[in-house]
């Protein structure tokens, strides 16, 4: 398998990360490949956050890597669901030791997790056995477990990363469920007179002018961490993260425009 390990890794062709995570393979504890924490290996790196996970996101649609879902109960903090396939969540989840049900959100207590895969590199029992250890062993003592901190992936990360939505595409929410977004940021755009241009410019170039408008804002939804989501017309929407990122793309289009 580790020939064909090399092959799955030197094929995704970005060589900095090629050559770290080879190493980590090859040469890192058994604890480095379970719960990989890509976004600390992105900050050593001296990268961006977001091309480790669109690399690590690449590495699972060629089975390098396995992507786990952890639904917490907002009591304990506790991993009330664990799955692999974004289709088998659901909207609401029970925590026995806080006896209570709740609702999942993707930015609240939906946490996102890489691991290699076994047929790469086989990780031990005890790994898992030993992290969900520590899990009660912080409920047991302090009431909590406190998952979330600055080098956690949240749900909404993932679902709202274009490489997601492009690979994963088939691995959606099953229809009669959901997940809550509590906090995103939703940009529109329109062109201003678009049917005065089609009348002045004619059907074909008014045409060409409004598809070049269309990449140009995609472009820049995507570098500026955001997902477009759809156009409506001449319109487009896309999706953020945060107020700050949302703005810069407008303010980016705006100027390229």
């Amino acid at each position: 398998m580790k020939e064909q390990y090399k092959e799955m890794l030197y094929s995704m062709g970005n060589w900095i990360f090629v050559n770290e995570i080879e190493k980590i393979i090859d040469f890192g504890e058994d604890e480095e490949l379970f719960h990989i924490n890509i976004y600390k290996l992105a900050d050593e790196w001296g990268v961006s956050r977001r091309s480790v996970l669109d690399f690590f996101l690449n590495g699972v649609k060629v089975g390098l890597f396995d992507i786990q879902w952890e639904f917490h109960c907002p009591g304990c903090g506790g991993v009330a669901r664990e799955t692999i396939k974004l289709s088998e969540t659901k909207s609401e989840d029970h925590c026995s030791g806080c006896d209570i049900d709740f609702k999942n959100s993707l930015d609240e207590n939906v946490e996102v997790f890489f691991n290699i895969n076994d047929g790469v590199r086989a990780i031990p029992n005890g790994v898992k056995s030993r992290y969900n250890e520590f899990i009660m062993h912080d409920i047991t003592h302090s009431k909590k477990f406190n998952w979330k901190n600055q080098y956690t992936i949240s749900g909404l990360d993932a679902i709202s990363n274009p490489i997601f939505a492009s690979l994963f595409g088939n691995d959606t929410i099953p229809f009669d469920q959901s997940l809550e977004i509590k906090h995103s940021t939703i940009l529109f755009t329109d062109i201003k007179g678009s049917t005065a241009m089609y009348e002045r410019l004619g059907d074909s170039k008014a045409f060409s002018m409004v598809s070049e408008h269309f990449n140009l804002l995609f472009n820049q939804i995507i570098d500026n961490g955001g997902l477009p989501v759809k156009t409506m017309g001449d319109a487009v929407m896309g999706v953020f993260k945060s107020e700050s990122d949302a703005l810069r793309a407008a303010f980016e289009a705006q100027r390229e425009i």
